[in-house]
Parts: C-alpha cells; structure tokens; sequence
C-alpha cells in the first residue's frame, strides 16, 4: 500500500467519525497536495522597506548623584528625586536596577513616544509625566498610560482620601484598588474600598459592593476586563464564600471557584468563563454551564464569534471541546501545561493547534488529527497559517536538525535553511516564507499548493 493512499484513508476515517461527533464544520477537505518551491535572494532594497524601524522609544536611563536620582529621557534630565518607582506598578517596558538604587519602573506609551513614571520626594509621592510634574500626594500608584497613547491615569492618597487622577484631573473616589481603561480609551473602570466593601466604578457610577473583587496586580493579568468594543464589563467577585461573574452588572450563579480564561468574542456579544463546583471545572457561555471536567485550559472563539473551543482533562485523557461537544475519538496524552492558543479557521469551520508531546516533541492537530512528531513547530505566535479559504494549513516544523514547510501533512524538506518569518498565504494556493540559507543569505520562499 502506498503512502499516499495509507494517508487518505486515515484522513478520511478521521473527518468522518469526527463529522459523526459534529465536532468539526463541514469546510472542504483536499487529498495530499503536491508543493513546488522556488527560492531568491531577497534585495537590500526589500530589505531596508521590511526592516524599516518601528518608533524608537526614548531613551531612558537613571543616574545617582549620592543619595538622589535623576531620570534622563533623550539626553534631558529630570529634577532631583529620592526614590523612582514603586514596584510592580509599572505599565510598559522595565528599567531594573537592584535596590537599593533604584526598585520599580517606567511606564512607556503603547505608541512608545510617551514616557511616565512614580517618583518619591521627601515623604511625597508624585507622578512625572512627560518630564512635567503632577501634583504631590501621600501615596501614587497605578500609573498607566491608555491605549491610544493619549492618557495617563493613576491612583493617589492625600490626607486619608483616595483620588482617581485622569489627565491630571482629580476625582475623588475614596480608597481605590487598581484601575483600567477600555480598548478605545474613552472609558475607565476602578475597584473603590468603602466599608470593608469592594466596588467597581464604571464611568463615574459606583456598581454593587462586594467582600473582594479580584484584580491585576501585575500588568496584562487584567481583572477587570471589558468587551473588544468597549461597551460590555466583566469581573469576578465574592460574597461570603461563593464566587460569580458580574457581566454588564448582572450577577452569575454561585461557584466555588473562578478559574482563569475569561473571554468576549471578537463581536463583544457573547462572554465565556471557567467556573469551579464541587471540584470540577465546566466552561459557561452565555450564562449557560457546560460538561463537568477535571481539568479546562483555554476559551477561544471563532473569529465570526459562532464557535468556542477549549482543551478539558478528564481522568488522564485530554479533549478538544468544540462548542460544549467532546471530540471524543481524539483524546490526547499530552503534557497539561502545554496546551497554546486554539487557531479556527478563517470560516470557522476547522480548527488547529500545536501541542506537546511526551518527551520534548511537538504535532500539530488539524480537526482533531495528529500530524507526525516534530522536534520544534514554529509560525510565529499562533503557530500555523490558514489559507483564506481555509483549506489549507501551514506551519514550519523541524525535524533531525532540518526545517521544512508543512502543508496539509505534506513536507518540503531544506538543507541548510533556517525561518526568519513564519509562513504566510498570498492566495489561497500560494504561500511565502522568509528564511536564511547557508552560504546565499536571507531568501523568499514562494510555494505554491498544487491541488491536482
């Protein structure tokens, strides 16, 4: 029997028992495809116009003159001050020097044109933005840029009352824990301290309180999190000892626990979340529980926010869950930590990831068959490509110290080549590689998928 036909077949089993399970869409499903590849050197013009720097960040550096410290931001310094920073405040790139010199960081704009920090002078604490000093005040914190780069918000205490500075704009808030702005910059949501209660304030209106509401303590492990379109809100919170979501104000049932993994569809209306009852873990989605598990990693939708998918554990086995449904003929024995980012097709219909195997190898899963065992799958943050007729599916993947170009299970095999980019399709059949070849230099890949 030969090898093409050995691998049809087992395709073939596999789309139609997971089409029985209904864990997979109906998107078309091609044989084996051949791949031509042609090579050329790419251009110092190519690649001065591909190499074009982003922004610079300012350069930001910290002197010590004795007992001070002085900021320097492109070559201009600041005043003199006795401490910088306030650990674990920071919302952008790090300067760390140990203390006890100096012990927190600066806060760069997300447009990198913006720098901002804490500083301490005397028994004050202030924040400096832009070189330009805010108002002084018992205790700073918080401090973060928006997402457009054009605010600054932070946290302040002054005589036992707490503020929300905005654009140095006070509010009076009363003691506050954290804040946040939405995608679009135009809202902000914090955790007010009032009576032994936790609040949130959304847009100025204080919600209800709680005996805690979680939230970041560093930055990117957000808490508080707002829907991609800005207009939804959603957090977990505790009363007594039952947890729930609070979405859009509206309380959930009661569990035990929250897990990690809340998530908004890309649309902004559906929300889905990991809850914990009596020791087992179930995902809900849109309110509604789904099966009962041991272990749940990760909720992703689909990019027309139609399906979700996530990785659950029970007993030993793993499972790929695709809307509530287990793809039941397909568990794998793989390591729990290591389970990525879930890729759907471009039409939802498909989905893929790469996952860890026992030892140090790596697959890819491609609605829900396994790819052979790789010494390393790379393609960049998601680790593979769909084409954007969602046939086809690609990825870089090595094996016996040699990378290749995977397409649908086919191999392109390079001797003396290493990825600089992952792949990408131009069109549904062509795709394009950036690589650097032994002896030649930096290349382009251009492959096309011939599907006769």
């Amino acid at each position: 029997m030969s090898t093409l036909s050995l691998f049809g077949r087992v395709a073939l089993l596999a789309v139609f028992l997971a089409a029985i399970c209904g864990c997979i869409g109906t998107g078309p499903t091609l044989p084996p495809v051949q791949l031509k590849v042609t090579t050329r050197v790419i251009t110092e013009e190519e690649r001065r116009a591909e190499t074009a720097p982003a922004p610079a960040a300012p350069a930001v550096g910290i002197e010590q003159h004795e007992k001070k410290f002085v900021v320097v931001v492109n070559g201009a310094k600041s005043k003199e001050y006795d401490r910088i920073g306030k650990p674990g405040q920071g919302d952008g790139w790090d300067i760390v020097i140990p203390p006890p010199l100096y012990d927190g960081e600066i806060s760069y704009s997300p447009n990198r044109k913006r720098v901002a920090y804490i500083a301490k002078r005397g028994e004050k604490w202030l924040a400096v933005v832009d070189g330009k000093e805010e108002k002084e005040y018992d205790d700073v914190s918080y401090l973060q840029f928006s997402p457009d780069s054009k605010g600054v918000a932070y946290c302040a205490v002054r005589n036992g009352k707490g503020f929300v500075v905005v654009n140095g704009k006070e509010t009076e808030t009363g003691m506050v824990k954290g804040l946040e702005f939405s995608p679009d910059s135009k809202r902000i949501a914090y955790v007010a301290l009032e009576n032994r209660k936790e609040a949130v304030v959304l847009d100025g209106i204080k919600g209800k309180g709680y005996d805690y509401v979680d939230f970041r303590y560093h930055p990117g492990d957000e808490k508080l999190v707002f829907s991609p379109d800005s207009k939804r809100l959603a957090y977990m919170a505790v009363s007594g000892k039952k947890m729930f979501m609070v979405i859009d104000g509206v309380e959930s049932d009661e569990y035990d626990s929250i897990g990690n993994g809340l998530a908004f569809s890309p649309d902004s209306k559906r929300v889905a979340y990991v809850a914990i009852r009596d020791k087992k873990m179930m995902v809900v989605v849109d309110g509604t529980e789904g099966p009962k598990y041991d272990g749940i990693l990760g909720v992703y939708f689909s990019q027309d926010s139609k399906k979700i998918m996530y990785a659950a554990i029970r007993g030993r086995k793993w499972y790929i869950v695709i809307d509530g449904v287990e793809v039941r003929q397909f568990p794998y024995d793989v390591k729990a930590s290591s389970w990525p980012k879930f890729v759907f097709s471009p039409n939802a219909q498909r989905y893929a990831c790469v996952a860890q195997a026992k030892g140090k190898k790596q697959m890819v899963i491609v609605d829900g068959v396994k790819s052979v065992e790789y010494d390393g799958v790379c393609n960049g943050d998601i680790g593979v490509a769909w084409s954007p007729d969602s046939r086809h599916v690609a990825y870089w993947a090595l094996r016996d110290r040699k990378w290749r170009i995977v397409v649908d299970g086919t191999e392109s095999e390079f001797e003396g080549v290493n990825p600089i980019s992952g792949v990408w399709f131009e069109s549904p059949t062509r795709i394009k590689a950036r690589a650097f070849k032994e002896g030649v230099g930096e290349i382009y890949m251009d492959i096309e998928v011939d599907e006769s």
